[in-house]
């Protein structure tokens, strides 16, 4: 029999809608959320009101949860829900989380608040197991004495269709892709491109940055005052996959100087290397990136953002395409869809087997 698995969360993002497709494709899968429609004919969904109190989001719905064999659900601390399940009373299905399994936010650094990780813990001791973006919490939490058994990594991810496999781009341009928010540091990298045009002769690759946020105007604005709009151009929101591709593989590098999340996944899909600070505030897939491999760290300065962006551009092509390579490789091998799937159905079947 098909295994019949409800996954309770706040949306259906576009950036995932393909990985639960596929997913849907070996399970009889219900997503259960709140958030704006999103239909597919490989899962189905199930829309649930909620409210928002001062600590938690709490959901109205009458869903009987014993129709299903596992139950996947949100791995927020603020969703009430989590505990409601956690605490039923004769539960007849597995229960799992899924989620970051550390504080990650905008204002603080990634794993930076203990009081997360003490409910996090209590919590892994309550389900069955416990499903999470990045490698990192599994060893965490295998080392306060979770049992490794039920700790797995279903490392996030973005599927990419690629319109052009075959063409190759000219490489003429550095990137920013993103929602512009001001703990992004993106006038860290504005400052560093000033510094950029000043200290090189010829002429530099242009910045291009796709996005929009509550940043946009401001970000433009500075950068007609200072008269960079020959050399950084703002191209707003994008959706359009063919052209986001094109942006892409154009450029030499993608950057974010304070934030590595999903972007950092895409433009290794594209075979683009990623540029960050060391430590970024928030977003676990900064631990895909590999100093000398795959992408550059800097020091968190302009100075220093602008001498990775100077030692780029003065790269030879074969070195360049060493890093391009190994951007593809570390996608197909360590971030592919189809390993995201492959460990969501490990999980699964892991607490289908167990023995209440």
């Amino acid at each position: 029999m098909t295994m019949k698995v409800i996954y309770v969360t706040n949306q259906i993002p576009n950036y995932r809608k393909k990985l639960y497709e596929n997913l849907g494709n070996s399970i009889d899968l219900t997503i259960a959320h709140y958030g704006k429609n999103n239909p597919s004919i490989f899962y189905k969904e199930l829309r649930i009101k909620h409210q928002k109190g001062r600590y938690f989001i709490y959901t109205q719905n009458s869903i009987d949860y014993n129709k299903y064999d596992v139950v996947i659900v949100w791995g927020s601390l603020r969703f009430y829900e989590l505990y409601k399940l956690i605490f039923k009373k004769n539960k007849k299905f597995k229960l799992i989380l899924f989620g970051p399994g550390v504080s990650a936010s905008y204002t603080k650094k990634y794993d930076n608040d203990w009081k997360v990780a003490f409910i996090y813990r209590f919590l892994l001791n309550k389900v069955h197991a416990a499903i999470f973006y990045d490698n990192y919490p599994v060893i965490k939490y295998a080392a306060k004495g979770i049992s490794p058994n039920k700790l797995f990594c279903a490392p996030n991810t973005v599927v990419i269709n690629p319109k052009y496999p075959s063409v190759e781009f000219k490489k003429d341009s550095f990137l920013f892709f993103g929602t512009l928010y001001k703990e992004k540091g993106t006038m860290i990298l504005l400052d560093s491109y000033k510094q950029l045009k000043s200290k090189c002769k010829g002429s530099i690759p242009t910045l291009n940055v796709i996005g929009d946020g509550p940043e946009l105007k401001s970000l433009m604005d500075w950068v007609n005052n200072n008269k960079l709009d020959d050399i950084v151009k703002f191209h707003g929101r994008i959706t359009d996959s063919a052209i986001i591709e094109e942006f892409f593989r154009k450029s030499f590098a993608c950057i974010s100087p304070k934030q590595a999340g999903l972007s950092v996944i895409e433009s290794m899909a594209y075979g683009v290397p990623f540029v960050t600070s060391k430590y970024p505030i928030t977003g676990g897939e900064y631990s895909a990136i590999i100093e000398g491999a795959n992408g550059f760290f800097f020091d968190g300065t302009v100075n220093g953002l602008t001498q990775v962006l100077e030692d780029i551009i003065n790269t030879n092509k074969v070195d360049l395409d060493f890093y391009f390579n190994n951007c593809l490789a570390f996608y197909k091998r360590f971030r592919s869809p189809e390993l995201w799937v492959s460990q969501m159905l490990k999980a699964i079947n892991y607490t289908s087997s167990l023995n209440d």
